[in-house]
Order: C-alpha cells, then structure tokens, then sequence
C-alpha cells in the first residue's frame, strides 16, 4: 500500500516516545492492515492517561479501528489491531461476554527480526470486555483480567488470583502453530511462544490507536 519512501499519515500529539519509532514501522503495520489511505491517531496511552483500565476503555470509545501497542521493556514490542471496537458492558458489574471481531497481531521487534504480522485462526478471534466493577476469569487457571484478545492469547489487567488494578499488568501467549516462521525465541513445555519479552509481565507502555480509512481522526 506504501512505499517505505513515503511516510504514513500520523496526527501525534507533541512531545513523547512513542511505541512505533519510525516511519518505516508505521508503514510496516499499516500496509498489514490494508485499509486505502490509513490515518492514524493516539486515544490512549498508559503513561500520559494512567493505568486504569475504565480510562483506556473511555479513550478508546466507540471507534472502530484500534491498533493496540505494547511496549514490554523496549526489546520487546507488539500488538494487535482490532478490526472492530470495544463492547464494554452497560452494567458495569457484568462482562460483554465474548463476541467475534477480526482481529490479528503483529510484532513489532523482539520476536521477529522484522515487523511481522501474525494472523490467528478465525475461530480465535474473539474479544471480551469487562465492566468496571468485574473480571474475566480464565478458562484453565485461577487468574483474572479486564479484556483478553484473541481468546485469550492476549490479557490486559491481568493478574492470579486477579484481576489487577493496573492495565499494564498482561499475559500473552500464541499456540506455536498459529506463529509465522522466524520466531526467534523458545516455545514452552505447552507449545506456546510468545510475542513478549514473557509469558507474563508488566508492560512499560501502552498504547490505543485509532486507525481510519481516508479521512483524519483525531487525538485524544
């Protein structure tokens, strides 16, 4: 969609280290999602909005389009892009229950050489939101967090027995079979990698972009 020559279209706000630090990478992640003409905006990031996981959801609102950004520890850096919004609950003591959206992530440096985009099956891309007063229990653990992604590849808020009050607190693990060749790091005893510096982990940043077709969004 682009060519690494020409910059894609990004409304930053001033000042800040961003998660994605070139040009190149924003074209990278962008030409993955193959929108026409993608712009892209900042709704949220954890070091200028907090940790709290009722504020990310605000931020985000009701777009649809969310690139989600992680910073683990600088080495390790990756997200997802939601093909779709967030379904956060009216009852903010009930969870949204899980509802299909296409969805798939992408590593961004650490477990790739490159920027690399990793489809998950279709079955897997499911997404839960939980309200403010409650949590999503794990399936095969005692461990809880706010909202997984991807069935659970990815959780955010998350924690044993959980959830955690701070978003930045994650889980993330892909089946072996659903990563692309050139994963650089060690599967576990289960055959899962994954695309952070660990399976859990308390991550340096994180952000929630809005991503459009043609026209501007703005930031937050």
């Amino acid at each position: 969609m682009y060519g690494l020559s020409r910059a894609p279209i990004c409304h930053l706000p001033p000042g800040g280290d961003f998660i994605i630090k070139s040009a190149e990478e924003w074209v990278s992640v962008l030409d993955m999602i193959d929108k026409p003409a993608c712009r892209a905006s900042l709704s949220y990031r954890s070091s200028r909005d907090g940790g709290d996981f009722g504020t990310m959801v605000d931020k985000a609102g009701d777009a649809s389009g969310l690139l989600f950004l992680i910073n683990h520890n600088d080495t390790y850096r990756f997200g997802a892009f939601v093909d779709g919004r967030l379904k956060p609950p009216a009852d903010p003591t009930q969870t949204s229950g899980h509802y299909k959206v296409p969805h798939f992530f992408i590593s961004i440096s650490g477990a790739y050489g490159k920027v690399t985009k990793v489809p998950i099956p279709e079955a897997k891309q499911r997404v839960e939101v939980a309200g403010r007063d409650a949590s999503i229990e794990a399936s095969n653990q005692d461990s809880r967090g706010k909202l997984y992604l991807g069935e659970g590849y990815l959780w955010l808020a998350w924690a044993a027995p959980g959830p955690a009050d701070d978003v930045r607190c994650c889980n993330n693990h892909i089946n072996k079979d659903d990563l692309p060749d050139g994963y650089l790091d060690q599967c576990n005893d289960y055959g899962q990698g994954t695309l952070a510096g660990g399976f859990t982990f308390h991550a340096k940043e994180i952000e929630v972009w809005h991503v459009v077709s043609g026209g501007v969004a703005k930031s937050a």
